[in-house]
């Protein structure tokens, strides 16, 4: 029985060619298409998840309004961490960190111009960073 339906469905498939490339073509860009939704899903659930205390780690943003729009970034002035930290209750630690630009970097005789982002000391206790100590040539 099962054979002799797969016969028939093969055979209608055969000879509508037109109809089935659209439909075949439309379901495999329709699963090709939601397998990439699923996994942007699945990404932006897990994001940062590998830290401890994730729940508890906040971003601040800025917004700054124009006439005819509304600009959202993470950059804050300088001086509202220590601001933040005093009036507001139940931070613990708290972190600031500036966007990466080309300095000029001078260690003992030694002078460098990288790019580089400095941040407070409290950043890799947030964060659960290890910093690798040694050789700065062996990275």
């Amino acid at each position: 029985m099962f054979k002799l339906n797969f016969k028939i469905a093969l055979r209608n498939l055969w000879k509508n060619k037109g109809f089935t490339l659209i439909n075949i073509g439309g379901l495999g860009i329709g699963l090709a298409s939601c397998m990439v939704l699923l996994l942007y899903v699945a990404y932006e659930w897990g994001y940062d998840k590998q830290f401890t205390n994730y729940d508890k780690t906040y971003v601040v943003y800025n917004n700054q309004k124009t006439p005819t729009e509304t600009f959202s970034f993470a950059a804050t002035p300088g001086v509202l961490a220590a601001e933040a930290k005093q009036t507001v209750p139940g931070i613990e630690r708290i972190a600031r960190l500036d966007y990466p630009t080309d300095r000029l970097i001078t260690y003992k005789e030694n002078t460098f111009k990288k790019g580089s982002v400095f941040v407070d000391a409290d950043f890799t206790k947030i964060f659960d960073l290890k910093v690798l100590k040694g050789n700065p040539s062996a990275f």
